[in-house]
């Protein structure tokens, strides 16, 4: 039914909330590089929450350094707020992961803040999801390190234009 709406009226998928639609699950991947303050522990419990809000399935972190992992592990241990959320060492364990859970590769969306020259919009990706059996990982990350976030597309923002951090 839901490729017979897409080809017959893709229109109607603006408006369409695709969770129900999906074969797999979502996930959101949240890529942590850098030395981690104390500030990010309160970010990562609300995004986790925030997470299970809109019906994602985990939350991952990936954080490349072995002791910036342990002392996030440690912190979500003593809190026992956050389940949802799970540390990764990379985005290709990561995806693996994934990939043994849903026993389907997951169609990577990179979340970018502004408009490159092969990037999809909103609609574009949400036609892929429905299209695609595989689950959805949205990838969040440190714009510097692009090269280090390969996936399968790039979204552009919902804007269409390189959000202003004072607005």
């Amino acid at each position: 039914a839901v490729n017979r709406t897409l080809s017959r009226r893709p229109d109607l998928l603006s408006r369409a909330s695709i969770h129900p639609y999906l074969e797999c699950g979502c996930y959101v991947l949240w890529h942590l590089p850098g030395k981690l303050d104390d500030s990010i522990f309160q970010d990562i419990k609300s995004t986790g929450l925030s997470c299970r809000a809109f019906g994602i399935k985990k939350l991952l972190l990936v954080i490349p350094d072995p002791a910036q992992r342990d002392r996030v592990r440690d912190s979500l241990r003593d809190s026992n707020e956050v389940d949802i959320v799970k540390v990764m060492p990379s985005l290709d364990r990561a995806r693996q992961w994934i990939t043994k859970k849903e026993k389907s590769s997951p169609y990577s969306i990179k979340m970018s803040s502004s408009v490159e020259e092969e990037s999809l919009s909103w609609l574009e990706i949400k036609r892929d999801l429905l299209m695609s059996s595989g689950p959805a990982l949205f990838v969040f990350g440190e714009e510097q390190e692009p090269r280090s976030l390969k996936c399968d597309v790039v979204m552009r923002p919902l804007t269409g234009e390189k959000v202003d951090d004072k607005q």
